[in-house]
C-alpha cells in the first residue's frame, strides 16, 4: 500500500526537493544493559533489537515488516569526557535482535558513563538521533553517599515552561507543559495551579511522578500568568512567557486518525509549512492557516510540523504521538525482561535514563530537548503516561535533519547499509606511480581458511565482501592483473572509518535555576555539556614486504616447514601427505587397466571437476613437475617444505595449475629471495559477538532478596510496548 500523509483540503501534496517524494530509510535500535550501575571489573551486558522504521505502515492484513537495512551495528562506551574507551562491531539476527558483553577494565576510573549504538545508515542524520543512555561506575569501596554526588533532596523548586509552538498566542486555545523538579533533578508529583496577574486562579492541576503536567487555556494580551505551588511550607511562582501575536506559532490537535492544525498569528510572505513522519519521509504541505492531516495509513510515530521562512529556516513546530492499531495478532520479534534492583536506580540520573523500548524508539530519537524524557514513564497509570509524553513533545524540537539544508541541496545517502564486512584499498605498482587498473583481488581468511575475491575498480580500488571475522584474524590480501598473473604491489586499505558522532551528555547537567522565562529564549538555549567530536577511526594494514617465507607460514595447514618437517620423521611420501588430508586423496589407477605397478594420482578431496583438462593437483620438486608416481621415491630426509598452494595461488607460478599444487623445495634447493606478492591485514575492527550466547534474554527471578523494577520490553510487527511494575523478593 502507498504511504502518504494526505492534507484533506488539497489535492496534492508536493514532495521535497526535485521530482517524486522520497520515502527516507530510517531504522532504530533499542538497546538496554542488564543493570544500571556496576562496580570496576564487572562484565556489561548488553540485548537491543535493530529494526527498519520508514515501512511501519498499516497494510489491510496487518503484514508490517521490521526487518532492517542493516546487519551490523557499532556499540561505543565513553566516558565523562566523550573518549571511547571501548568500540564493538555487532552482527544481529534475522530479526535485528542482538547481544554482546564485555568487561570494564578494573582501573576504570569510577562516574558516569555512556553507552550508544548505531548502524552506518543511522549516520546520515543528525548525531542527535543516536540512542544513548547512561550507565555508572563505582568500586566496590564506595558508600551510597559517596556514589551519589548529587544535592540533597528538597531546596529550591526548578520549573520549565514550554508554550507549544514556541509562544503564547491568544486566538486559539493555548498548551503549555509544565515540568516541575527538585534541586537534585527529580521530578516532583505535586498540585499546583494556573493563576494571572490579578491572583485569579483559572486552573487547578497536578503533576505525574515524572514532574509534567499540561494546561489548557485562553490567552488574554497584556496579561501576566503564573504557575504557583508549595514546596516545603511556602508558596513559589513560576512566570510563563508573555503573549506574542506578531509572530507565527503552530498548534496541533490530535484526533483518531486525524490531526488538525492551526496557525496562530502573522504568516510571512513565502512562509512554508513541512510534514515529517518516519513512514513517510519529509513532505512540503500547501500552506493554510488551518488544516487536517489524514493518518489512517501511518504508522505509530510522532508526527511533526514545521512552519519555516521563505528560507526554510523555522519559525515554529509542534508535534503530537499518532498510535495505529492493529486488528490482527502481531508476531513479536524481539522481547527483553529485566530486573532492576530499585536501590540501584536511585540517584537521579540513572533514574532519568532507564532505557525501554517505547521510549528509546518512539519518542527520542527523531526529537531532541532539554528535558530527559519523563523518568517514570515505564512505571506510571495510563493517563500519566498520554500526560509525560503530551508534556515532553511540546518540550522538544525536531532534529532528524536539517529542513533548510535538505531544501537546498536535496537528500543525499552518504553512508550505505552495512550486510557484510568489507575490506576496502587500492593496488598500486612502480612504487605506487601508477594504479592497477583491471585485475582482481583475493583475500584468505586466516580463521577459517576462506577465499573471498572482487573485481578492481578502473581507478585502482576495491571493496571486498568478506566472511565474520572476530577481533585480531588476518587477511592475506593478493592481486592479479586481467592475465591472472599475481605481481609485486604496493596496497594502502581504508580502515573500518566509523563516522565521527556527537555524544550528547544531557544527563551530566542538573538544572539549578528557579525560573525559566519565554519558551522561545528557551528553546535558543540548546547546549549539552560535553559535546565533543569522536575522530574518525583509521587503521592502515601492517604490510609485509620482506620475504616469500612469511607468505607460507601465514597458510597454518596447507604448509609444512623444514622445522617441522624434521620433527615429523615422515618415511614415505604417502605418509607425509596425510598432513593435507581436507584438501587431497592419492588414488592408485586401476591395476586391470595396466600391467605392472600401479601409477598414482593426487586429486583434490572434492574431485572438483575442471574444464576440459586435468583434474589432478599438480606436484612441483624445486620447480620441476613430477607426477605423483615420481613422488613417490622422493626421499623424505632430504625434503625441507611443503605447501599445497590453492588455485589462485598455484596459477600466480604455474601455468594450468587449475586445482592447485604441491610444490615441495629439498634441502639442496636454494631459491631466490623475493618480495612476497601480498600482503597480512589485520582489520581494525572485527565482529566483537560471534558465537556468543543471549546476554540476558529471559533471566529467572533474582535470587537475591530486595526490591526490583521488571521491565519488559517487547517489539512485534504490531508495535512498540514497555510493561514495568515494581516486585519484591523475599528473603
Amino acid at each position: 500500500m502507498k504511504r502518504r500523509l494526505l492534507l484533506l483540503i488539497t489535492i496534492s501534496l508536493l514532495a521535497v526537493g526535485k521530482g517524486a517524494a522520497q520515502i527516507l530509510p530510517t531504522e532504530k535500535i533499542f538497546f538496554a544493559s542488564d543493570r544500571m550501575k556496576y562496580t570496576t571489573g564487572d562484565t556489561i551486558r548488553v540485548a537491543g533489537c535493530l529494526i527498519r522504521t520508514d515501512n511501519l505502515t498499516i497494510p489491510a492484513d496487518g503484514d508490517v515488516t521490521t526487518e532492517p537495512y542493516s546487519r551490523y551495528l557499532y556499540l561505543d562506551l565513553l566516558d565523562a569526557s566523550d573518549s571511547t574507551l571501548t568500540r564493538q562491531r555487532l552482527v544481529t539476527d534475522d530479526n535485528g535482535s542482538f547481544t554482546t558483553t564485555f568487561a570494564i577494565d578494573p582501573t576504570s576510573a569510577t562516574g558516569i558513563y555512556t553507552l550508544r549504538a548505531y548502524t552506518r545508515l543511522m549516520c546520515n542524520y543528525s548525531d542527535y538521533t543516536i540512542p544513548a543512555f547512561p550507565i555508572r561506575i563505582i568500586s566496590e569501596s564506595q558508600s551510597p553517599t559517596q556514589m551519589q554526588g548529587h544535592d540533597a533532596v528538597g531546596g529550591s523548586l526548578t520549573c520549565n515552561l514550554y508554550a507549544e509552538g514556541g509562544r503564547l498566542a491568544t486566538d486559539d486555545v493555548q498548551k503549555v507543559a509544565v515540568c516541575l523538579r527538585t534541586a537534585d533533578g527529580r521530578g516532583l508529583a505535586t498540585r499546583f495551579s494556573l493563576v494571572d496577574d490579578r491572583s485569579d486562579t483559572l486552573q487547578y492541576g497536578q503533576t505525574t511522578p515524572s514532574g509534567w503536567a499540561v494546561v489548557s487555556f485562553y490567552a488574554t494580551p497584556e496579561r501576566r500568568y503564573f504557575i504557583a505551588t508549595a514546596h516545603e511550607g511556602r508558596t513559589q511562582l513560576f512566570v510563563l512567557p508573555e503573549t506574542d501575536d506578531g509572530s507565527p506559532s503552530l498548534k496541533l490537535t490530535k484526533g483518531k486518525d486525524k490531526a488538525g492544525y492551526h496557525v496562530s498569528g502573522q504568516l510571512p510572505k513565502g512562509s512554508k509549512l513541512y510534514a515529517y513522519h518516519q513512514t513517510t519521509g519529509l513532505l512540503l504541505l500547501p500552506l493554510k492557516k488551518d488544516g487536517i492531516l489524514d493518518l489512517a495509513d501511518v504508522g505509530s510515530g510522532v508526527v511533526s510540523l514545521m512552519l519555516t521562512d521563505r528560507t526554510d529556516s523555522l519559525l515554529s513546530e509542534s508535534h503530537c504521538w499518532h498510535e495505529a492499531s492493529l486488528t490482527t495478532t502481531a508476531d513479536t520479534v524481539f522481547r527483553l525482561v529485566r530486573y532492576l534492583p530499585v536501590d540501584d536506580s536511585q540517584d537521579a540520573v540513572e533514574t532519568n535514563f532507564i532505557p525501554t523500548a517505547e521510549v528509546m524508539l518512539n519518542y527520542q530519537q527523531d526529537l531532541v530537548s532539554p528535558e530527559p524524557f519523563p523518568a517514570c514513564y515505564a512505571t506510571e497509570s495510563v493517563a500519566d503516561r498520554v500526560t509525560d509524553v503530551q508534556g515532553w513533545l511540546l518540550s522538544a524540537r525536531f532534529s532528524r535533519l536539517d529542513v533548510a539544508k535538505v531544501m537546498r541541496e536535496g537528500w543525499h545517502t552518504r553512508y550505505q547499509p552495512e550486510t557484510a564486512p568489507l575490506i576496502r584499498g587500492k593496488v598500486m605498482g612502480g612504487g605506487k606511480q601508477w594504479r592497477l587498473k583491471e585485475g582482481t583481488v583475493v583475500a584468505y581468511q586466516r580463521s577459517t581458511a576462506d577465499t573471498f575475491s572482487t573485481d578492481l575498480h578502473r581507478d585502482g580500488t576495491f571493496v571486498l565482501p568478506v566472511g565474520t571475522y572476530p577481533d585480531g584474524d588476518d587477511f592475506f590480501i593478493e592481486a592479479f592483473d586481467k592475465k591472472g598473473n599475481a605481481g609485486v604491489y604496493d596496497y594502502e586499505f581504508l580502515g573500518d572509518t566509523i563516522p565521527s558522532l556527537r555524544n550528547h551528555s544531557r544527563w551530566l547537567t542538573q538544572t539549578k535555576s528557579g525560573v525559566v522565562g519565554q519558551a522561545g529564549e528557551n528553546r535558543k538555549a540548546f547546549s549539552f555539556t560535553g559535546t565533543n567530536m569522536i575522530p574518525e577511526v583509521v587503521a592502515h594494514a601492517k604490510v609485509k614486504t620482506d620475504y616469500e617465507q612469511e607468505r607460507k607460514e601465514y597458510y597454518g595447514n596447507k604448509y609444512i616447514s623444514e622445522e617441522a618437517m624434521d620433527k615429523s620423521n615422515y618415511q614415505t611420501f604417502q605418509q607425509m601427505l596425510y598432513h593435507f588430508a581436507p584438501y587431497m586423496r592419492l588414488i592408485p589407477e586401476d591395476p586391470e587397466d595396466k600391467a605392472g605397478p600401479p601409477e598414482w594420482h593426487l586429486f583434490p578431496a572434492t574431485r572438483i571437476s575442471t574444464l576440459g583438462g586435468t583434474d589432478e593437483i599438480r606436484i612441483y620438486v624445486d620447480g620441476v613437475l613430477f607426477t605423483a608416481t615420481e613422488a613417490f621415491g622422493l626421499d623424505m630426509q632430504s625434503v625441507a617444505t611443503v605447501e599445497f598452494m590453492t588455485p589462485a595461488q598455484a596459477l600466480a607460478r604455474h601455468q594450468g595449475c587449475i586445482n592447485g599444487c604441491l610444490e615441495i623445495t629439498t634441502k639442496r634447493f636454494k631459491p631466490t629471495v623475493v618480495r612476497s606478492k601480498g600482503v597480512i591485514y589485520t582489520p581494525p575492527l572485527g565482529i566483537a559477538n560471534i558465537g556468543q550466547p543471549s546476554a540476558f534474554a529471559n533471566p529467572e527471578t533474582p535470587t537475591k532478596a530486595g526490591n526490583y523494577l521488571l521491565i519488559v520490553d517487547e517489539i512485534s510487527s504490531g508495535g512498540i510496548n514497555t510493561y514495568a511494575k515494581q516486585v519484591t523478593v523475599a528473603p
